[in-house]
């Protein structure tokens, strides 16, 4: 099509052609999430991206590598390649996710590592499909389109983890990670702020560790417990799984009680196979439950049957 030309200094119509380019750039997000990734990069992904959730690279709060190429990636590959046949599913399913190494540093060098299941970003493109195949596909990318219909709550989780998810374990490993147990954190904003961000570091501290005095009189009776509910987990339940990594490998943490929810199944199945991948003492529990929480009676009844 034709470009047009807009007149300099016409904020009127500068404004009309940026609205126009962002809904054609976002119909074209659509139609790639019907066509496949690569329909979206017909016409070039700095076109797409500008306007894509993927425009924001995040706060890299945790340090996300995926493993590949290892013994461990492919002892990773066989325990998901039997979990998918275990529920059912296509064995070759497994060739679908990543397997993610999260790792976070403290500022003192202490140092989590967890590992997640996590679906791959771009899935390769084979150059010739069968019409069956490409039925599947489009059959699945209508299925996660129409997920509000389907389930009560959209796709999101299951199409990325999302930074927020990684800034919110980061921050929590920063509490755990401390050196204080009422730590000092350093920040430029206004004092107020501050001193707000320091209370909410000092009660979390306080709900998931134990204090000296519990730790010298510990004597493996009546250990202090911790009972924890994330709410929306998404595909990985980062937040949640990094608490729970701590908790199994820091000797000042109380024994954990850990629920991962959200409300789409394929999350809550995902999380659950996660979980499998973290390390646990014997005090500490994880489990993944569905749960669609809102203020409707329904959302009340949910949550009830969780607590």
């Amino acid at each position: 099509s034709e470009q047009q030309s807009i007149p300099q200094g016409d904020p009127d119509s500068l404004a009309a052609a940026e609205k126009k380019e962002r809904v054609k750039a976002r119909w074209s997000l659509l139609r790639g999430a019907l066509m496949g990734s690569s329909a979206a990069h017909e016409k070039g992904p700095a076109t797409i991206n500008k306007h894509s959730m993927n425009s924001f690279a995040g706060f890299q709060v945790l340090d996300r590598t995926v493993i590949q190429d290892t013994d461990e990636h492919a002892a990773l590959l066989d325990k998901c390649h039997n979990d998918t046949i275990d529920e059912g599913q296509d064995g070759e399913a497994s060739s679908s996710w990543d397997f993610v190494q999260n790792s976070y540093t403290s500022k003192e060098g202490g140092q989590i590592q967890f590992i997640t299941r996590e679906v791959k970003r771009q899935q390769p493109q084979q150059s010739e499909q069968s019409f069956a195949t490409s039925q599947s596909s489009m059959k699945s990318r209508v299925e996660a389109l129409l997920s509000h219909r389907n389930h009560g709550v959209d796709n999101t989780g299951n199409v990325r983890v999302w930074d927020a998810e990684a800034t919110l374990a980061g921050f929590l490993l920063s509490v755990l990670l401390s050196e204080e147990h009422n730590d000092v954190f350093d920040s430029d904003q206004d004092t107020s702020d501050s001193d707000n961000i320091m209370d909410l570091r000092s009660r979390m501290k306080n709900a998931l560790c134990r204090n000296e005095e519990s730790i010298c009189a510990d004597n493996g009776q009546g250990q202090e417990k911790c009972n924890i509910l994330e709410l929306g987990a998404g595909q990985a339940g980062l937040a949640g799984l990094a608490v729970a990594s701590a908790s199994n490998s820091l000797n000042n943490m109380k024994s954990l009680q850990l629920v991962l929810t959200d409300g789409h199944p394929k999350c809550v199945e995902n999380n659950r196979f996660c979980s499998t991948l973290v390390p646990k003492r014997e005090d500490i529990s994880i489990d993944s439950q569905l749960l669609l929480w809102d203020s409707s009676a329904k959302g009340l009844e949910e949550c009830q049957r969780i607590f």
